[in-house]
């Protein structure tokens, strides 16, 4: 029932519930999904699922049974489930005859309403399997480079200054790549004096070799200061010094040969310097003083202080330089008889663009998507049939470093060369079927890309285009043989997320010459993407496109938060008339683009914005009517797509854009409620399959898999993630006997002092709170799987970290939480973890703590603003969710929007020590809108039934909102001048509304509700 503040909005009683009548009720199926994606081209199973929708204007419509038949691609009958009585109409297995890999099909349904009325048969829809997985394609993994193994060692002799600052510091050698080597750690948390503590890494999971005690080197009392380290590995016999004095000898055969490197871990600190590698000959295989001062410095991304390496958080290895060069390659193939049907296969790191015949293969960007390239590599799937022809046909490549060794380190990086494996298969009329590979025989040669960045951005000089490079015939005299090279290790699989496309273009709003020969475009929206540019001028002519998210006073750019990212695209004219350019391998955070060396002056014709994100289809919306609140919903939905790449990014401006689990749990919830997000974090889920962090970092694997069932069925999800992620809840309450978790980063970036320290905030609360979460969901998902003895075990655990939150960290009085702050209230009280009384006085000491000691402000960071207002409006004071919201001054949402964003910030001041302008973290509270102002929320996954009971904050005179499920579309609608509620509810689903005085349970169709 709603509380009295949604009372006094609401008003009294029922009057009247219309539906659509008067004319013939036409049932009708829609939107047919298969594996939740619309005639899929290569799906990783042989027991597909389906999905559609019920259209019908009859109130009240239910589906009583259904009936699918599947055909093969000529449209023969292969399986008819014949009818079946059920109302499912999501995640409806298969269960025909065994089909086959690599093939299409095609299928369709019919069904029936609880009158007997049956609908027609829907529109054929179609799907493919994809590659049998775990079978090789054929064909080799290709370079335009032969692999630089320089920074590959085998007998060697490491030394290295090391000066642990807290907790341990670890050397990494005879690295493989990161998750097969050797890491001698320095510790000094374990006991009282430093220890060594050898390291064996092998498929990614650590194990430890044993302790050796330093306190006959090096006493207590000197531990954190710095000390000579020095490794020598020789054969199999690895000995180890500590300023001079030998420490450990030990024969290890795991490793051979590879490379070196550092590790660190959280709450680990450790500054390194003077690295010298040297051959047992004593020649010097790398020296560095690893003090910053080397341009070309082997540890790619390495953070320098105070003349010192600072420790990674995680692993960190030399690596040979690679070229930023985007090199093409090419082949011909010969097609004795017509195309009837032909699929490509491509995987290309670090990014690739497929072309074939002179044109690009299909309109997604920057592939592949990102991942843990030793774990999962996720192939793109073309149908190229229309593209190929009888004949002569040219296949090309163009490869970039993409997510390479100038990534960040904190992200997943291919620190190899260039490489790529096509697999094309192509169907004939005359009934053959060839197959073509990369291989040998094709050729390579440098690009008119220069070089190209993902932070550097790209630089462009047409002169040395070479026209038809891409079509049968062209001479290829001069191009160079490839080389047969190392790919990935990680599995190869079918991409499921929607592919990242130019979604949109924006022309400049206003365009400026601040300084003679300078021009500023501004195009009113911070977004990711590039800049299209057309352009007419002579040979030799260089423009340079400079991106930045601000704009300084003086009306030049300020490219203050790129930090280290260059964001700069160049373009050298071949003068050949108009010209147009657009980048391939590179993409920036902007709203302004400064402009120099333009023939002329530009007008805003010659520079589009091109808005570039995952093809996330937006199935939320909801506007107010309110100046402010449709700007902040804008502002939220803006910062959720630009930062949905391949993966969940923290920002788009600045040199970081990596794989944030943090940031990615806090806005799920909004993502969900805006956009479709089935298959992108199906394969987001899978990418961070094997984090084992903290729960305010990793948790994110567990609780999103809940999130994804709740809202979309996906039990199959559930699973296939089930064992793992119940391994990792049990390492979670190992390493936690007492259930509290202490460390974190916990409630990221509050309103701050801009010290590292000032960012984190309620780390054990959080952390605490997420932990009982994720128990509490994994007893959830033993229960939807079958497993019930989990369910019971997961249900006690939760229930024991909740009485430890109760016991621990409680105040005194037990009013509040931790140092009290607002989200040590708010967490316990989003989860549902107090209750009575106590639950009462929390939630008074929150309210006491928002108006009195923060005047009015919150006090959160990303995950308390994101429960923050479902909090507020849940305990009856939608009057201060309200206060909150519209403070027009620091710290809030108000501030943000009185200084021009367009896009959430990653901090509440406008600059600070750390502050990009477009991160999605902070809009998680768009959540908000639909599950308590709008009031849809899921009783029964995938939206069988759900409750609308909206709840408007005071200062709201109306809204209107539609949400499109798995089961179609939700609409809600209020008006306070009108005093009425409408509700749209789609058939086979049911609507609880909660008015004032009741609850009313209705069925598909419109409802009007008259509201005093």
């Amino acid at each position: 029932m709603l509380n009295t503040t949604h009372r006094r909005c609401l008003g009294a009683i029922l009057l009247a519930a219309v539906c659509q009548t008067g004319y013939a009720a036409m049932l009708s199926v829609a939107e047919l999904r298969c594996e939740y994606r619309e005639n899929p081209l290569a799906i990783e199973t042989l027991v597909p699922r389906f999905g559609w929708q019920l259209r019908c204007s009859r109130q009240g419509t239910m589906q009583q049974a259904y009936q699918i038949q599947v055909l093969d691609a000529n449209t023969a009958p292969l399986w008819d489930s014949g009818r079946c009585e059920s109302a499912e109409n999501v995640c409806v297995a298969y269960t025909g005859p065994v089909l086959a890999w690599q093939t299409p099909y095609r299928w369709r349904v019919r069904v029936w309403d609880q009158t007997g009325e049956a609908s027609d048969w829907s529109t054929l829809a179609s799907f493919e399997t994809a590659l049998e997985p775990g079978v090789d394609w054929g064909g080799q993994w290709v370079s335009p480079t032969t692999p630089d193994a320089a920074h590959t060692w085998g007998d060697f002799a490491l030394e290295v200054t090391v000066t642990v600052q807290s907790d341990a510091a670890g050397v990494v050698f005879r690295a493989v790549d990161t998750d097969n080597l050797y890491m001698w750690q320095l510790n000094t948390k374990l006991g009282e004096g430093l220890l060594l503590r050898p390291h064996l890494r092998q498929n990614g999971a650590w194990q430890n070799l044993g302790e050796v005690p330093l306190d006959a080197v090096v006493p207590p009392a000197d531990k954190a200061k710095p000390h000579r380290l020095r490794i020598a590995a020789v054969g199999m016999t690895i000995t180890t010094w500590i300023d001079g004095q030998q420490v450990d000898q030990r024969e290890q055969r795991a490793f051979g040969a590879g490379t070196v490197g550092f590790r660190g871990s959280a709450g680990e600190a450790a500054g390194f310097s003077d690295l010298r590698v040297t051959d047992p000959a004593g020649k010097v295989l790398l020296a560095d003083p690893l003090d910053g001062s080397i341009a070309d410095n082997p540890f790619a991304r390495a953070q320098f202080r105070d003349k010192q390496m600072v420790q990674p958080n995680g692993i960190l290895l030399a690596g040979a330089s690679l070229p930023s060069t985007c090199p093409r390659l090419r082949h011909e193939i010969d097609l004795p008889a017509a195309v009837v049907r032909a699929r490509a296969y491509v995987y290309g790191l670090g990014w690739y663009e497929f072309r074939l015949n002179g044109a690009k293969v299909g309109d997604a960007v920057l592939c592949p998507g990102n991942s843990h390239y030793g774990q999962l590599c996720f192939y793109d799937t073309y149908d190229v049939t229309s593209q190929l022809r009888q004949g002569r046909n040219a296949l090309g490549l163009w490869l970039a470093l993409g997510y390479g060794p100038d990534y960040s380190q904190w992200g997943w990086r291919w620190q190899a060369p260039k490489c790529v494996k096509l697999r094309l298969d192509v169907w004939l009329a005359d009934g053959t079927r060839q197959h073509f590979f990369t291989d040998e025989s094709w050729r390579w040669a440098d690009s008119p890309i220069l070089k190209a960045g993902i932070y550097a951005g790209e630089t462009y000089d047409a002169r040395r285009e070479q026209p038809g490079w891409d079509r049968p015939g062209f001479a290829a005299a001069d191009w160079q043989p490839v080389q047969i090279s190392g790919g990935p290790k990680g599995k190869l699989m079918p991409a499921v997320a929607p592919p990242v496309r130019v979604m949109g273009q924006r022309q400049a709003i206003a365009v400026t010459q601040p300084q003679p020969g300078v021009f500023v475009f501004d195009f009113g929206q911070n977004a990711a993407g590039w800049c299209r540019l057309r352009v007419n001028g002579p040979a030799g002519t260089t423009v340079r496109l400079h991106h930045s998210e601000l704009l300084g006073k003086d009306g030049m750019i300020d490219p203050w938060t790129n930090r280290r990212a260059d964001a700069l695209d160049s373009y050298t004219l071949a003068g050949t008339g108009t010209e147009v350019y657009e980048p391939r391998f590179t993409y920036h955070g902007f709203r302004y683009v400064e402009v120099r060396g333009f023939p002329g002056t530009p007008t805003a014709e010659n520079l589009v914005a091109c808005t570039v994100h995952a093809a996330v289809e937006q199935t939320g919306h909801i506007t107010f009517g309110d100046k402010f609140l449709d700007r902040l919903q804008s502002n939220f939905t803006w910062s959720i797509v630009s930062n949905l790449v391949s993966i969940p990014t923290d920002c788009a401006a600045r040199d970081e854009r990596t794989p944030c689990e943090m940031d990615s749990a806090c806005v799920e919830d909004a993502a969900i409620a805006n956009f479709g997000m089935h298959g992108y974090y199906a394969q987001w889920v899978r990418n961070i399959e094997h984090g084992g962090g903290n729960p305010d970092w990793s948790g994110d694997r567990g609780n999103l898999l809940w999130r994804l069932y709740w809202n979309y069925g996906d039990e199959r999800l559930l699973a296939e993630q089930y064992d793992s992620l119940k391994a990792y809840v049990n390492r979670l309450d190992k390493a936690a006997p007492d259930h509290v978790w202490r460390d974190g980063f916990g409630d990221w970036c509050p309103p701050n002092d801009g010290t590292w320290q000032g960012y984190h905030n309620a780390v054990p609360v959080v952390n605490t709170v997420l932990f009982h979460e994720l128990a509490r969901n994994l007893s959830r998902m033993a229960g939807v799987l079958g497993h019930p003895e989990d369910q019971q075990r997961y249900a006690a655990l939760a229930e024991e970290i909740r009485e430890a939150l109760l016991a621990n960290l409680a105040t005194p009085d037990g009013d509040s939480f931790g140092d009290g702050r607002q989200t040590n209230d708010v967490m316990p009280l989003a989860a549902g973890m107090l209750a009575g009384e106590q639950r009462d006085r929390v939630f008074a000491h929150l309210v006491a703590s928002i108006l009195t000691r923060d005047k009015g402000h919150l006090d959160t960071g990303i995950y308390g603003t994101r429960h923050l207002f479902d909090v507020l409006i849940d305990g009856g004071r939608g009057d201060v969710a309200e206060t909150v919201l519209r403070q027009p001054d620091y710290p809030g949402f108000g501030f943000q929007i009185a200084n021009d964003a367009t896009t959430t910030w990653e901090q509440w001041t406008y600059k600070g020590g750390m502050n990009s302008h477009n991160h999605a973290m902070f809009s998680g509270a768009s959540a908000t809108w639909y599950t308590h102002i709008a009031g849809i929320r899921v009783l029964e996954p995938a939206y069988r039934r759900f409750a609308v009971q909206p709840a408007p904050l005071p200062g709201m005179q109306q809204f209107t909102c539609t949400l499109d499920t798995v089961r179609g579309p939700i609409a809600v609608q209020w008006s306070r001048a009108q005093g009425s509620l409408t509700v749209t509810v789609p058939p086979n689903a049911i609507a609880e509304v909660h008015l004032p005085e009741k609850v009313v349970e209705v069925g598909s169709g419109t409802h009007e509700f008259r509201l005093p």
